[in-house]
């Protein structure tokens, strides 16, 4: 294959952007309550699940005309802007992503009148991050990130032929 070939099946453009199905796997977790033991789906992470800034600016300036530099420099900016923004008490609301806020941990240290409220009651601050949803033609909401997924079994995970729950077996 040659080089131009490669180069366009590199090519992400809007049109050829696959979206493939979420594999899953079964853990199991007991009930706080009932004490069960029962299970749930569970993403499977691959290895090298984590994306980094560097290639997520080269799939942007793959889809879009500017330079990978270019890119990169404005998402290095953008926790700088954030921050800018939370301090201010403001949400930052960025289209087709979501809404990224601050949120104030206080680990219990209430006090009896809102005179007695100090900042040093507060632990830590997080950042608390909200997916874009919309509304479709029947009024459902859709989280713009997930409204194509699929799923699919893994097989990489051994998937039980019974289960014992309770002293009863549960054909699965």
């Amino acid at each position: 294959m040659g080089i131009n070939s490669y180069l366009r099946m590199r090519t992400i453009t809007p049109n050829n952007i696959q979206i493939m199905s979420i594999k899953f796997k079964p853990i199991a977790k007991t009930s706080g309550i009932t004490k069960k033991r029962l299970y749930y789906p569970s993403i499977v992470r691959t290895k090298g699940d984590v994306v980094y800034t560097n290639q997520i600016a080269r799939e942007l300036a793959e889809l879009s005309s500017i330079d990978t530099g270019s890119v990169f420099c404005v998402l290095g900016n953008l926790p700088l802007i954030m921050h800018h923004h939370f301090a201010n008490g403001q949400i930052v609301r960025l289209a087709g992503l979501g809404s990224f806020f601050p949120t104030l941990d206080c680990k219990g240290e209430g006090v009896e009148s809102p005179e007695l409220v100090n900042s040093k009651q507060i632990k830590k601050v997080n950042v608390m991050y909200r997916s874009e949803y919309t509304k479709n033609h029947k009024q459902k909401h859709i989280c713009a990130l997930t409204k194509d997924f699929t799923f699919e079994r893994s097989n990489l995970y051994p998937w039980p032929k019974k289960i014992r729950n309770n002293n009863k077996i549960h054909e699965e």
